[in-house]
């Protein structure tokens, strides 16, 4: 098994991050790769090349057992040889001795001292890490720290942001520090990696005007009357059975708590659809039960509340029913991610939601992300009603005044009409040709890893500028055809190439040559590139760059940086 392109953009990122200058202490890079791209094969890899190269003990860390055994086996997939431990109270198992320990935080963080020198801890579902210290992520890594005070941590999720703090890198308290690499939804729907999805048509909405909100998140009772209505569940139902009707197989429905999703079960049923339902009190062998009846077409709907949105793998969903207002951004984006994965026949996944959370967070390709902002001086005050009976001031929240008892209504249970039917993917189409801003590029020398006879390339790699919380993501490379046969298309590209951007006279005709010349400045600084799309590439058109150096200018501090790397690319599908 050979990691995709991305997967091994994913892998090299961490260190390559941690070869960068200037960075702080112990910095934690964390990796954004979408649900559905094969997060735990990369984990895997990591592990391996942690281990083999840098001779390295490691602990991988999550918080369910189905994203320990998931791991386990992804891990042995790519690495069958793997010297891999678990450790989980709830798999009860206890294997601390062994070379790679994938543990259940629950069970490990009061064990650290047990899984003696770690060197390196990687984070699976990193945005589950709370940025407050004492939690017990971070009993875990201290507890680690006693031992090594160097050990290393990487992070990896598809959701790098948390309700309240915004992306996991913000704040003084944050874990991570930087998010060196990130692949988007986007490109892996392109490239057919994940599943297009496709909004459906809702019959019904989820009226929100009257639910409080509490510590970010929409209060849990409030959120109750307003979802947990009948008419909305018969609408959800007829929904949900008509899309399984007209040819679709598997269907997920979210709820707002578990009599919810008992209610919407109980209802996919009188509608003749084979449904169960999967809370967090459900003991393990029941749950596997329902799961693989599900799996195996028997179930056709699985309704939950809180579970079945990290972890769940099931590659035929093809719809997802979000009958439940969230205002987090992770959980929305992990709820849908459940649909984005390909399966044999599976064309797209549909997505029906009713509880505006398109609307609220953006399309998955194209989220908002609410950045936690400083509460000014004074700003203390919270949201308030005036009590009809004894006109006080009270909290928005409450339902009887503390001043003169007079009971305000409940929230109205009622269908909203207004069903959403915004995009669940962004519409925008890319122009034709995009310029980019580039803050930093690598020149190496490159050969088809498949065919070692091939000739040797110039490899460039054009980067975007970096930002206060990410590492600039890749925009595109080019291969320059050096050694390619004179006269052919490829070699006439290269002198093409050399006479358009670097003008210096000979044009180097092998690439140690042109590497060590490219990097000894006569290629003038390139500040942004032309790109346009060309199949499943990305071909750059054009380098802007500064005018030509005189001899003995200074470089310019703010100019692009240029990173030397001659060593062996391995990528086997060149655009030529």
């Amino acid at each position: 098994m050979e990691p995709r392109w991305y997967q091994t953009e994913a892998i090299e990122a961490p260190f390559t991050y941690w070869m960068r200058e200037g960075l702080p202490d112990l910095a934690s890079p964390c990796v954004e790769v979408p649900t559905g791209g094969g997060k735990s094969a990369i984990i895997g890899w990591t592990a391996k090349r942690l281990v083999e190269d840098h001779d390295a003990r490691v602990i991988v860390a999550t918080h369910r057992s189905e994203l320990i055994e998931q791991d386990a086996a992804d891990m042995r997939e790519v690495w069958p040889q793997a010297p891999i431990g678990i450790y989980s109270a709830g798999l009860n198992r206890r294997e601390w001795h062994s070379r790679v320990v994938i543990a259940g935080v629950q069970s490990a963080y009061r064990n650290a001292v047990k899984f003696g020198h770690r060197d390196v801890m990687i984070i699976d579902e990193a945005h589950l890490v709370n940025a407050d210290e004492g939690t017990q992520y971070w009993r875990l890594i201290d507890g680690l720290r006693k031992i090594n005070p160097d050990m290393r941590l990487i992070g990896y999720t598809a959701t790098p942001y948390r309700l309240g703090q915004g992306y996991v890198t913000s704040g003084d308290s944050a874990l991570f520090s930087a998010i060196p690499y990130r692949v988007s939804v986007r490109a892996l729907i392109e490239q057919g990696f994940l599943s297009p999805l496709v909004t459906g048509s809702p019959t019904a909405a989820i009226d929100t005007s009257q639910v409080a909100t509490r510590a970010g998140e929409f209060a849990a009772r409030d959120l109750e009357l307003a979802a947990n209505v009948q008419e909305i569940t018969d609408h959800v139902a007829d929904d949900v059975a008509a899309a399984l009707q007209s040819g679709r197989r598997l269907a997920l429905v979210y709820g707002v708590s578990v009599s919810h999703a008992a209610m919407m079960r109980n209802t996919l049923r009188m509608r003749g659809v084979p449904t169960e339902m999967i809370d967090g009190t459900m003991d393990r062998p029941a749950r596997r039960a329902i799961i693989a009846a599900f799996k195996a077409g028997e179930i056709r709907a699985l309704t939950s509340c809180d579970v079945l949105t990290t972890g769940f793998n099931v590659p035929a969903v093809d719809v997802v029913a979000l009958v439940r207002p969230t205002q987090s951004t992770a959980l929305y984006v992990q709820i849908i991610g459940r649909g984005m994965r390909t399966a044999p026949g599976k064309k797209d996944c549909l997505v029906l939601d009713y509880g505006a959370n398109i609307a609220r967070h953006g399309p998955v390709d194209a989220i908002r992300v609410k950045e936690k902002r400083a509460r000014e001086d004074g700003d203390q005050t919270a949201p308030v009603k005036e009590c009809p009976t004894c006109c006080a001031d009270v909290p928005t929240a409450v339902r009887e005044c503390p001043h003169c008892g007079h009971m305000f209504p409940p929230p109205e249970r009622k269908a909203n009409k207004a069903a959403s039917y915004l995009p669940v993917l962004s519409l925008k189409i890319p122009q034709k040709r995009t310029t980019h801003d580039v803050g930093s590029y690598t020149i190496q020398i490159h050969r088809k890893k498949a065919d070692e006879g091939s000739p040797r390339t110039v490899r460039v790699d054009y980067f975007e500028p970096d930002t206060s919380n990410h590492i600039g993501a890749k925009i595109a490379s080019e291969w320059l055809c050096v050694e390619h046969e004179p006269g052919t298309f490829p070699h006439r590209k290269w002198t093409q190439w050399w006479q358009k951007n670097v003008k210096s006279s000979p044009i180097p005709v092998d690439v140690d040559e042109a590497v060590k010349r490219l990097n000894t400045k006569e290629l003038p600084r390139i500040r942004s590139i032309v790109v346009e799309p060309d199949g499943e590439f990305t071909r750059v058109v054009k380098l802007i760059q500064d005018a030509p150096r005189e001899s003995g200018q200074d470089d310019d501090d703010e100019a692009p940086s240029v990173d030397a790397a001659p060593t062996w690319g391995d990528d086997d599908d060149l655009p030529f």
